[in-house]
């Protein structure tokens, strides 16, 4: 009796060895690739550490003895001049949605963020004639704006950068003012005109880290800019009368991103764009539409984000919109020729809103 007693107990030991020697394995095999994941969030150290295979950690396992400083992590230094150092490090932009620290409160990269807020601009219309302006609208116009993003955390060897895309839909719109001339040289002037104009399309680039606190972006901005002037109504006496101004744009913008302070963060973001279909339809009678040649502009934006929450942020963007438009083709209906002159287009504006990453 005593003896399979004895015999049940080693075999209760060896098979209590056996699971913890798994479990240790399985332990291992989980945490160890953990921390090379999590590298860019600890200082240069414990790289030494996770530098050891799966064999050495095991090895010393079984020894039994600890990590001599000599053998495995040279340069060592006390825990609490290691955790000090950390504690005191500027995270690497790599970490966190917008390049941002996760170890200051803010959330990490490689999220899907959502943007919504207040679009309010002043814009100014010019057509002319050599040195004469012909006609022009001006005014301030309200509306909002939307945003989805996405920036990935994985970097791609063949665009050495790591890849980004930006949806966005802006609106605007009121009542401005109009100051023209008709018939032979006889002006006008009202400030009822209705303007809306609209803009949305898709940024697709990368970008990449050039400090601990900075980022330098490029892109490929592919849109969409419709302005509805006039929009068929009566206006004091004058003809009903609508023109609707459209064009389908490609835009390369670069752009740079910095953490003045940890949860503060500035930048300036720049493209020149150009259309590749430009188009304005009248709505006079009949109705006619222009093809418009040589349109091209660019926008100046300075972004100023601040993280009050982990995952989300108030952001306060102004920028500056210009647009050249060309002289349109003719068209002739028996006796009357008709075309749209060069014009311009200055758009000063902010958006103010916030950002939630998911």
């Amino acid at each position: 009796m005593e003896t399979s007693i004895k015999l049940n107990r080693l075999t209760f030991l060896g098979v209590s060895l056996y699971y913890k020697s798994v479990k240790i394995r399985f332990l291992l095999l989980i945490f160890i690739p953990a921390f090379l994941f999590l590298k860019p969030a600890f200082a240069s150290p414990r790289d030494e550490i996770i530098s050891l295979t799966l064999d050495q950690v095991e090895s010393v396992y079984a020894k039994g003895v600890t990590f001599p400083s000599e053998e495995l992590i040279p340069n060592q230094t006390s825990s609490d001049d290691f955790f000090s150092e950390n504690q005191n490090r500027p995270a690497p932009l790599a970490e966190s949605q917008g390049s941002y620290s996760s170890e200051n409160n803010l959330p990490l990269d490689g999220k899907l963020s959502i943007s919504a807020g207040y679009n309010g601009n002043h814009m100014r219309y010019r057509e002319t004639e050599g040195r004469d302006v012909l006609d022009e609208d001006y005014g301030s116009l309200n509306g909002f704006y939307l945003g989805m993003g996405f920036k990935s955390d994985n970097y791609i060897q063949e665009i050495m950068a790591k890849p980004y895309f930006e949806a966005y839909f802006r609106d605007s719109d009121a009542l401005i003012k109009y100051k023209g001339r008709y018939g032979a040289g006889h002006d006008f002037a009202f400030n009822k005109e209705h303007a809306d104009i609209q803009r949305f399309g898709l940024k697709i680039g990368g970008y990449t880290d050039f400090t601990d606190k900075g980022e330098v972006l490029g892109y490929l901005d592919i849109g969409e800019r419709i302005w509805k002037r006039g929009k068929n109504q009566i206006i004091d006496g004058v003809s009903d009368y609508a023109e609707k101004y459209s064009w389908t744009y490609l835009g390369l913008g670069l752009g740079v991103n910095y953490a003045l302070f940890p949860k503060f963060t500035t930048g300036i973001d720049a493209e020149w764009m150009f259309a590749l279909k430009s188009r304005m339809r009248a709505d006079s009678g009949e109705g006619d539409t222009f093809g418009i040649k040589n349109v091209n502009g660019f926008e100046l934006k300075l972004p100023l984000k601040y993280y009050f929450l982990k995952n989300l942020s108030f952001d306060f963007t102004p920028y500056l919109t210009y647009w050249s438009i060309g002289k349109s083709d003719y068209i002739i209906k028996g006796n009357f020729e008709s075309w749209e002159p060069d014009s311009k287009t200055h758009i000063e504006g902010v958006l103010a809103g916030f950002t939630y990453t998911l």
